[in-house]
């Protein structure tokens, strides 16, 4: 399923897990989706003067081992970003203990690609779903919008992004005024990268039955679940 011919998607994981109790479903496939649109895509490595010395970026926010001038392909740089979320997706079933729908799910995955494990299982994020308040939860996203104490535009419309699907809705309500009373924090994708690196890959399951249909409705509808 793909918006882009030249989207090459990944198998869809079905594996059964207690954040997913319907399966994994197609949480690579948007996650990949999403990121490809909030991330943007450099073919070429270069250092974002955001991130510390010595640090580079290629593709969707890729930090790994990445030099400058290094050059990726979109669909190479697609499939970098599906064999990546794994690692993150581990991430997120440390931190949350209950269950998430899809589209929920899918907007936990790209906040922790950005912030790493830790920030997500200290967060106010983590702390608000795992006690049963997920849209207070979904609002704790918008206080993740800083780099060195600098509030990034990129950061705060990228929070909103993940926040209307984290909700589920096009006209998301205002955020709790309770949640926006805690400080803003800064983001940290460094750590994150050092964290999903340091991941048991053989931790992390792979797609071992047939895939469902690869279709846009197979996962829309997935996505949309409740």
């Amino acid at each position: 399923m793909s918006t882009d011919p030249g989207f090459d998607t990944p198998p869809l994981d079905t594996q059964i897990t207690p954040v997913n109790p319907k399966g994994r479903g197609g949480w690579v496939v948007v996650t990949v989706m999403c990121l490809t649109l909030w991330e943007g895509f450099m073919p070429v490595g270069l250092h974002d003067p955001i991130d510390p010395k010595g640090v580079n970026t290629v593709c969707f926010g890729h930090i790994e081992d990445v030099q400058i001038g290094d050059r990726y392909t979109k669909i190479q740089c697609q499939e970098m970003l599906a064999n990546d979320l794994p690692r993150y997706e581990k991430m997120v079933e440390n931190a949350i203990h209950v269950p998430m729908p899809g589209y929920r799910h899918a907007a936990i995955l790209s906040f922790t690609y950005n912030v790493g494990g830790g920030a997500l299982k200290k967060s106010s994020v983590a702390r608000y779903i795992n006690a049963g308040e997920p849209n207070k939860g979904c609002d704790a996203l918008l206080l993740y919008d800083r780099v060195g104490s600098r509030t990034i535009t990129g950061l705060e419309n990228r929070r909103k992004a993940e926040r209307k699907m984290c909700l589920n809705t096009n006209e998301p309500p205002l955020p709790d005024a309770e949640v926006l009373k805690e400080p803003h924090l800064n983001v940290d994708q460094v750590a994150a990268a050092k964290e999903a690196k340091v991941i048991d890959m053989a931790a992390v399951s792979t797609p071992s039955s047939p895939p469902p249909p690869n279709s846009g409705n197979a996962v829309t509808k997935w996505l949309m679940e409740r």
